[in-house]
């Protein structure tokens, strides 16, 4: 798909890189060599900076898909929850006067400080409550606070052009399993939480929400981050580049081909029978189909698989090493 480009935050994003290698598509950088053409499309992973090649895409007719504007606004935590609540999105409650913070705190609300308003996996985050010996229990100025909602649910949804493409639950880790930094207050993936597609609620008023924010912030595609309290969905925020593996990451590169009308792959395919009989060929051997034929190869043999097939190969021995 020559005519599609990637337009990341970051050129080490590993996300970028993983959706990059699995489209086989080039990344362009915001004030770098990209010569915008006709028939061109760009899919901007989470930058909220407008590139200097912006005006040549205009006026080639070059589609973004993201648009740094709405990008900005939607990584800027203050003001998403402003333009998911003028669009009429539940979230939770938010201020940026401390005072009222302070009132929420003396009413036994939990109260989120959030020092970064383009923070990530946590970052820039303090829990403050009354009730809770194990977190801090004095206010501290900060540019925005919510209120804690009491979540029993954490849905990610992905969603792309109006329509849900992936939809995951996060879940706490086993106790045992759980880093000396847990937080049972703040679900990132780095303090004890992980993704899990099983044995999971799939609630029709999560997805129309989840695509309902994504219209609301201006997106063409995001993956809404809701909890889920009393019967009420609240979405929390939205990303524009969050992070991808395994069927994720497929369900994200078959959009795209969608997108631009070309095939796509399987979700869950395994590595395709085809792809490991050519390998065969292609090393002049076969491979060993019992026990003692494995024990009795020594030589190394090489594997010329797809760009899609490795990913997914290398998933699922993530998984099961994991």
């Amino acid at each position: 798909m020559w005519n599609l480009k990637l337009y990341p935050y970051k050129v080490g994003s590993e996300s970028a890189t993983e959706l990059a290698n699995m489209l086989d598509i080039m990344r362009v950088k915001p004030d770098g060599n990209y010569v915008p053409k006709i028939g061109h499309k760009v899919i901007n992973w989470g930058m909220g900076k407008i590139p200097n090649w912006s005006e040549l895409a205009t006026r080639r007719g070059v589609t973004m898909l993201n648009k740094p504007n709405a990008v900005n606004t939607a990584s800027n935590k203050l003001l998403a929850l402003q333009a998911l609540k003028a669009a009429g999105v539940k979230i939770p409650e938010f201020t940026t006067d401390y005072y009222e913070a302070m009132r929420w705190l003396n009413a036994h609300a939990v109260v989120v400080e959030r020092h970064e308003l383009r923070g990530n996996s946590g970052e820039g985050i303090r829990i403050v409550t009354l009730d809770d010996p194990e977190m801090e229990t004095r206010l501290q100025q900060a540019p925005l606070y919510t209120k804690f909602i009491p979540k029993t649910t954490e849905f990610r949804v992905h969603v792309f052009q109006g329509q849900v493409i992936d939809y995951i639950e996060k879940k706490k880790k086993l106790a045992d399993q759980r880093p000396a930094n847990f937080n049972k207050y703040i679900s990132s993936i780095n303090l004890g939480w992980v993704f899990q597609r099983t044995n999971i609620l799939d609630l029709p008023e999560v997805r129309n929400l989840a695509i309902k924010a994504v219209a609301a912030l201006g997106l063409d595609f995001g993956a809404v981050d809701i909890v889920y309290c009393d019967g009420i969905p609240y979405v929390l925020e939205v990303n524009t580049a969050p992070g991808l593996s395994g069927e994720t990451l497929i369900k994200y590169a078959n959009a795209f081909r969608r997108f631009m009308g070309v095939p796509v792959v399987a979700d869950t395919a395994p590595i395709s029978g085809a792809a490991i009989q050519q390998s065969r060929t292609a090393v002049g051997t076969s491979l060993p189909q019992t026990a003692g034929e494995i024990g009795a190869m020594n030589e190394i043999v090489t594997l010329r698989i797809s760009r899609a097939d490795a990913i997914r190969l290398r998933s699922l021995l993530s998984q099961a090493i994991g």
